[in-house]
Formats: structure tokens, sequence, C-alpha cells
């Protein structure tokens, strides 16, 4: 049988029972936790975290459920416990175990009523379309159960998106960005663990199915239905390797050329240059780059001409000046000259190279300042070939509330640089290149700053990052222990789609 030829309920249990032995519970298991996957958020919108009272179908029970079978699908290993499978599957509760053994049918409005045992089941819970918008949801996500199939035999399961070849649905999109708002908000609950595990799901990154097992084998029926702190706190390693792992995604994706160190005794965090070097291995830079600049004052032309970049030629001063010594900053000027240079063209406020003999050589001048800049050598080219990315209204508010929490335990250097950026971000609709350089600086240096805190005596073990019981931080370190910093590095991560 193909796989095309999967469309239903009755045409999947035939597929799955057409499989080698070897293979079928595996298959069936991936099937499983990720079609359930998919319709988690809607399950998510008609529970409340503590509703264990009115069914067992309770946002932790979700949670639960779908993880074992997860770690199952994931591992060629027995790791998960049969004891854990029955406790996460309530096999005496009909609503959570048929709903999560295979979902696909349950599409946006339809509602599972059947039962099974065990989480390798592909017993279809049976549902209706309510509407053609259901029946439309449904053929999605048999796409999506056959790309599954096809995707059964990779070594890498979880490293593959839930929505492989598209955007999920708009309604279970907003299912889950209003779910997670919830998390969030209920800060006795402590879902951090399982915000991050069910993003990790969604972009298909690795949430480490050997690390979860342990834990897994040892709740039980009455841990799912209990209290969700109880049990979510028992997940903090797990949630330590996954913001560690996103935190060093974050910093690979901003190569910036300088880092940030801490003085304890002063409780301050220093801007500390990594591309520093003697002025005179840049003496042919800064030579180049004055040149560029006296081409817009040359005799006879008359100054007033180039009055529009007077701005332009005020950052390469910079570059030439303050930034004499650092390789990646004057690049960064350079680079924005030339866009500024481009816009301004573009609008009409100079004219083109082909226009102006000073415009063309002023504008070939610092190109090839830049090429050269690049070829440097490999931490100003990374610098210059990282993306940066477009800002967003939301982000750019957490970026700018981020660098103002940390101005006031910055060395002069650093608040300057923060100070800068906040303004860049501020005024994004006048400079869209320097919003972006803005956003890729902030966002770099305090990772950057966050991972060297992070080691720091006075940082051990906090809610934050590593979870358990919170340090006592004060200062500078109390901006980076806060929910508010895990929200700027979830900004950070969906800004940089990483």
């Amino acid at each position: 049988m193909e796989i095309a030829e999967v469309v239903d309920r009755e045409s999947l249990e035939a597929y799955l029972d057409a499989l080698p032995d070897d293979t079928r519970q595996q298959t069936a298991r991936l099937i499983a936790h990720r079609s359930a996957a998919r319709v988690a958020p809607r399950a998510f919108t008609g529970f409340r975290p503590y509703s264990a009272q009115q069914s067992d179908l309770t946002m932790l029970s979700v949670f639960g459920c779908n993880s074992i079978i997860a770690v199952a699908a994931f591992s060629s290993t027995a790791i998960i416990a049969a004891s854990a499978t029955a406790a996460s599957t309530f096999a005496a509760t009909a609503t959570a175990s048929s709903f999560f053994i295979f979902a696909p049918t349950f599409a946006a409005t339809a509602t599972a009523s059947t039962a099974s045992s065990t989480a390798a089941s592909s017993t279809a819970a049976s549902s209706t379309a309510a509407s053609s918008t259901a029946a439309f949801a449904a053929a999605i996500l048999w796409q999506n159960v056959r790309l599954d199939l096809a995707l059964a035999a990779s070594t890498t399961k979880w490293m593959v998106p839930l929505w492989q070849d598209a955007e999920p649905p708009v309604d279970l999109a907003q299912d889950w960005t209003t779910a997670r708002d919830v998390f969030a908000k209920d800060t006795d609950g402590k879902w951090q663990f399982w915000i991050k595990w069910y993003d990790r799901i969604l972009a298909g990154k690795n949430t480490h199915p050997d690390l979860m097992a342990p834990i897994l084998n040892t709740l039980t029926k009455d841990d799912w239905l209990g209290d969700p702190a109880a049990v979510n706190v028992l997940f903090d390693d797990v949630l330590a390797v996954y913001e560690a792992e996103d935190a060093a995604a974050i910093e690979a994706a901003t190569p910036l050329g300088e880092t940030v160190v801490y003085d304890g005794q002063q409780d301050l965090l220093v801007l500390r240059p990594l591309d520093h070097i003697q002025d005179n291995y840049l003496t042919t830079i800064h030579s180049q780059i004055a040149s560029a600049v006296r081409v817009l004052n040359i005799s006879g032309t008359g100054a007033n001409a180039y009055q529009p970049l007077s701005d332009e030629v005020a950052i390469l001063g910079d570059a030439q000046t303050i930034h004499a010594d650092r390789p990646v900053l004057i690049l960064k000027g350079v680079s924005r000259v030339l866009k500024r240079l481009e816009r301004k063209i573009q609008t009409g406020d100079c004219p083109s190279a082909t226009q102006d003999a000073n415009i063309e050589d002023f504008q070939s001048i610092l190109i090839d300042v830049q090429g050269e800049l690049v070829g440097f050598n490999d931490e100003v080219r990374a610098y210059f070939n990282a993306s940066r990315p477009p800002v967003s209204e939301k982000s750019k508010a957490v970026f700018i509330a981020g660098a103002t929490a940390t101005l006031p335990h910055s060395d002069p250097a650093l608040r300057d640089v923060l100070e800068g950026a906040i303004a860049d971000l501020e005024n994004s609709e006048l400079d869209v290149d320097a919003a972006k350089e803005a956003q890729y600086r902030i966002v770099g240096l305090l990772i950057r700053a966050r991972k060297l805190l992070k080691n720091s005596a006075a940082f051990v073990k906090d809610a934050s990052i590593v979870g358990g019981a919170a340090a006592a931080v004060t200062g500078s370190l109390a901006w980076f222990a806060s929910p508010a910093f895990r929200e700027f590095v979830t900004a950070a991560m969906k800004a940089f789609g990483l």
C-alpha cells in the first residue's frame, strides 16, 4: 500500500498493518504524537490549568500524554516504562486517551470519544466535521499524516518542523498564542518547560527525549492530575538545556567582535572589544576612507552640493576616530553609509553614480574598503555575513525594554552603545537599516551578558534559566534572572528565525 492512499482512519490502519513488525509500533507512535501535537492547542483553549476536578483532560495531562508518546516515538529503545504509558493514557478515562492516541480527525472542532489503552495504539478517535472549515482542517491534517509516514524511517524525526510543508492553520496558531499567554501568566503553575517543549516540537528541534524519559517514568496518574507546579519543576534541568541551546544559537547568529564582562565589585557590565587591533594594521583602510571623504570636498565643486551626505561623512569620521582600532565597527560604519547613500540616491536627495563622478568615486572607494574589511579576518567576515532580520513593532518594544533595563548596570561604553541602539530602534521608520543593526547588537550583547552572569557565583540556579529555587539576586543580576528576560530570549529567537 502506498502512502498516498492514506486518507482516513481505515486506510491508515491498513497501511500500519502492512508494515513489518519491527517498524509498525514505532511508526504508529510517531503518527500519534505528531497528529496530537498539531491539534493540542485547540484542547488548551477549553481548559484552565487547574481543571482536574472537571476532567482528566487537563492542560498538564495533555502535555504528559503527548510527551510520553513523543519520547517513545523518538527512541529506538524501550526507555519509557509501561507504568508511565499507563499513567499518561489513563485507561479508565476515555476523553484524554482517545484524544491523544489519534487526532487527525479531531480537526478544528471535532470531539474525541473513543478510548485506547496504550500510547502505541493507532485506534482513531471518532469525530464528525461540523462544517466545511472543519473538513478543510481535517484535509490539512491528513496531508501532514502522509508526510509523517514518509518521515517515519528517518533517524532524526524530531528535527523536522511539526507542519512540514506550510504554516499551521491560522486558528491553531492563534490557539497556541492564546494558550502560551495563559501559561506564561500562570506563574504559580511554572509552565516554562512546557512552553519551550511545545515551541521546540513546532520548530522541529531536539526535545532531548533521553533526558525526559527518566522523569516521565517516575510520574503516576495522580501526579498528572495533581498540582502542575509539582510536576513541572521536575523538568527544570531539561529546561536549562533548552535555554542554553537557544542562547548559543542566538550568540552564533550575532557575531559582534565584542562581548560583555561582569565587574562584580562595581556590579557593572563592561563592554570589551574582541576585534581591537593596533591602528597601524588599518592604515590603508583609514587612508581610503579619508580619500572618500575628500572626494566630496574637491575644490571647485562646492561643498554645499553634497550637504545631504553630511551625516554620512560624520559616520565615517567616527570610523576613523572613535572606532579607529575596531575593524568590525569600521565595517559597520562603512556599510551603513553605503546603504544610506543608496537610499538617498533612490529618493533623489543626491545624484547617482552615473550622474555625478564624485559620487561614483565616493561609492567605489567605500565598496573597496568594505571588501578589504570583509576579507580582514574570520570575525569581521562573520559579522558582515550575519543576517539582520526586519524589526517588528512587538519585538522592538521587547528589545528596547531589555536594553533599558540593562542601562543602570552598564559601564559608560556599554551604556553609550545601548542608548544609541535604543534611539535607532525608536526611530526605526527613519532608518530601517540602522534599526536592524540596533536590534542585532542589543540581542547579541544581552545574550552574551546573560551567558556570563549565569556562571557567576551570585547567579547559581535561578528560576529563569536553570529552574528550581531562585537565588536572591539584585542589581544587574535581577533583570537577567527575571521572567521578562525569558520573553526577551523568545522574541530574539522569533526575530532571528531560530
